[in-house]
């Protein structure tokens, strides 16, 4: 049981790396003003910076990762 939770800790702990990276990747494209409905442009890149992972969620039965601004 414990090589699996460990397992399953890993597997959502890489998930929330991947997903964060796709979020900086978004926020970096260029095109101020953005339109609606679309990420909004890197004016400053403090929402980029501030894009955080939250684990202390990675408990069983429900494993969580939040990533996102200011989430730690």
């Amino acid at each position: 049981m414990e090589r699996i939770t460990r397992n399953v800790r890993d597997a959502v702990s890489r998930s929330a790396i991947i997903v964060q990276r796709e979020i900086k990747l978004q926020l970096s494209k260029s095109g101020s003003p953005s339109a609606p409905g679309t990420p909004p442009g890197a004016a400053t890149g403090t929402l980029r910076r501030s894009t955080q992972i939250d684990l202390s969620g990675l408990t069983l039965p429900n494993p969580r990762a939040l990533v996102g601004p200011g989430v730690v």
